[in-house]
This record gives structure tokens, C-alpha cells and sequence, in this order.
């Protein structure tokens, strides 16, 4: 008995199996890494979504603390810048006839000395048309004014409330000019740095070479002078040294002791990139600056972003006037705000 062909039944080949089984497990594989890919672009954008939302929380949080001074001087008192000479000292301004608007074109805003050199008494007796201790209130507010809110509220203090056009330099009733206020030292309680120019100094002339700051973890430099470059020995524009074993340039030293850390995220997640942001506020180049410093920086690969701005804010004097002392009274007693 004889099978037709049509009757016989025929499977697949050896090589057809292979074929197939081949192109399945490519198909398979080709589909696992674009399965891959897609998570770790998905992976990837979620990363790039939290580091940009942190970097947008730390730009808000460097913008706000320019303007409230939060964390140099917490609102409910309890910073070390309240302390006596420092910044956020109550100060009454009506002692010794100081309460007035402070305005460029005021009398007492007149100053009545000799612009070529601290020795007053070399070219006229100075001290005679005004000094410290004058009976005239008008003509004595000019050293009051430099010298209480110097030792009151600091240097930065003092260059944020005197008006534009100071000249930072005031006599005794001997017609001396105190040492802290002339080219007499480096460092702290020196509002002046030594130069070849010897002069009573404005704004512009003072942080030429030099710079004041604010800082709420080195609060002793309320009362010093940051020198940058050697006007003295070496010439304008000679830097010298950021040694911190030698205590006239500090060129370094009032960006690091004016850096206020923020506390942006202190409970995230350990696989979060670690956002910090630091805001400086210091007198120098001629200006108030207040600068925000942010840098993110990936746990898992290690890349770090970094920002830098700065920016126009509240003042001190806008910050004081945002607080009160535990009792309930003004920081600023008995000063007409402009």
C-alpha cells in the first residue's frame, strides 16, 4: 500500500527552528533595551527634574534671604548679632542730637575739614569750625555719627546708614584725627587701611583696596577692615599674600568669613543630589553687595552644577527697621526713616 504525496504531513526543518528561535531572541532582546533605555530615561529625567527644582528652590531661597536677613539675624532676637556692636543692636539714635533723616543735603552732613591729609592742624585749626565735641549740634553730629554707630552697629553698619557723600573722617576737640579713622593699622577696630594716600577717605576710597562684612559665625569682624591689595609697600595693585598667618591681606578671608550657609534640605533623601546655597553681604569695589552662591552636586555620579549672582535687596537699615527687640520696641529709637 502506497502513501500519495498529498497525504504526507510535513513539519518544520531543523535550520527553519533555528531561524525562527534566532529572530525570536533578537526580537526579545532588541525589546529589553529599549525597555532599558526607556527606564533610564525615565531615570535620567526625574534626576534632571529634582536637581532643576532644587535649583529653582535655591535660587527662591538665595532671592528671600537677600531680602529678610533670616538667617543672619533670626526675627524672634535670638542671634548673636543682637549683642552689643554688633549690626542688630538696639541703638538710640536720639542720644547726642542723631535722630534726624540723615539726608545728603542736611547741615549737619556738612563736612567741615581738611581733604589733603589727617594732619588737620598742619594747614588750619579745623577742629575750631567743627569737632566731636562742638556746642553747635550740627556741627559735632559728623563725629558722632562715625563713631557711635562704629562702635554700636560696626563698620558695614556704618557705611549702609551715613549718607552717600560721607567722608569718613571727624577731629577731637584738639583737632586730632583718631587713630581708627587714619592710615594707623590692619585687622580689627581699623576702619581705615594703611596706603600711600594719606587723606580722609569717601566711600569709593576706603574699599579701593579693602572691604567690611556682616557675619553671624565670626561675629568679631563687625569692627574690621579687610585689606586686599598692598598700597603701601609694594604699590597699587601688587597682591600680596592670602596667608592667614599674615593679618593684612586677607583677600580671602571676607568671602569666607561672610559666607551665611542656608539649611535648604537637611532631611532628603540620600540618592538626592545635595543642593547648598551660601549668601555674603560685604562692602567692596565701591558697593554694597549682596551675592548667592548655589552648587548641587549628584550622590551618585558626582556632577556638580554651580550658580553665582548678584543681587539688589533690602539694606540693613531696611532689615532693622523689619524688627524688634524682645519687648516689643524698635531697633532703631527715635530714627526718621527717609
Amino acid at each position: 500500500m502506497h502513501r500519495t504525496q498529498a497525504s504526507r504531513r510535513r513539519g518544520y526543518t531543523l535550520v527553519e527552528l533555528l531561524v525562527s528561535v534566532s529572530i525570536g531572541l533578537a526580537v526579545c532582546a532588541t525589546a529589553f533595551a529599549v525597555i532599558r533605555i526607556a527606564s533610564q530615561s525615565l531615570t535620567a529625567v526625574e534626576r534632571l527634574s529634582i536637581e532643576n527644582g532644587l535649583m529653582r528652590a535655591a535660587i527662591h531661597a538665595g532671592f528671600d534671604e537677600v531680602d529678610t536677613w533670616e538667617a543672619l539675624d533670626p526675627r524672634d532676637g535670638s542671634g548673636p548679632l543682637r549683642a552689643a556692636g554688633q549690626p542688630f543692636a538696639a541703638f538710640d539714635w536720639t542720644a547726642e542730637g542723631l535722630a534726624h533723616d540723615m539726608a545728603q543735603h542736611h547741615p549737619a552732613g556738612l563736612w567741615r575739614g581738611c581733604g589733603a591729609t589727617h594732619d588737620q592742624r598742619k594747614y588750619g585749626s579745623y577742629h575750631v569750625v567743627a569737632n566731636r565735641a562742638d556746642p553747635d549740634p550740627d556741627k559735632r553730629w559728623y563725629g558722632q555719627l562715625l563713631q557711635r554707630v562704629g562702635d554700636s552697629l560696626g563698620y558695614y553698619a556704618l557705611t549702609d546708614y551715613a549718607p552717600g557723600n560721607t567722608i569718613y573722617s571727624y577731629m577731637d576737640a584738639y583737632g586730632d584725627v583718631p587713630d581708627e579713622f587714619k592710615d594707623s593699622g590692619y585687622g580689627a577696630d581699623h576702619f581705615y587701611a594703611p596706603t600711600r594716600d594719606i587723606g580722609p577717605r569717601d566711600i569709593h576710597r576706603l574699599t579701593e583696596a579693602g572691604g567690611f562684612c556682616i557675619s553671624r559665625l565670626f561675629p568679631s569682624v563687625s569692627q574690621h577692615h579687610f585689606s586686599f591689595w598692598d598700597n603701601w609697600g609694594a604699590g597699587f595693585g601688587a597682591l600680596v599674600t592670602t596667608d592667614p598667618a599674615d593679618p593684612r591681606w586677607d583677600y580671602a578671608g571676607i568671602h569666607g568669613r561672610s559666607a551665611q550657609p542656608l539649611a535648604l534640605l537637611p532631611l532628603r533623601p540620600s540618592h538626592w543630589p545635595e543642593p547648598t546655597v551660601v549668601v555674603r553681604r560685604f562692602v567692596a569695589n565701591y558697593r554694597h553687595w549682596a551675592t548667592v552662591t548655589i552648587h548641587v552636586t549628584s550622590p551618585l555620579s558626582g556632577e556638580r552644577m554651580k550658580l553665582f549672582f548678584s543681587s539688589l535687596g533690602t539694606t540693613l537699615r531696611g532689615a532693622r527697621a523689619m524688627r524688634t527687640t524682645p519687648g516689643g520696641a524698635t531697633l532703631d529709637v527715635g530714627l526718621a526713616l527717609p
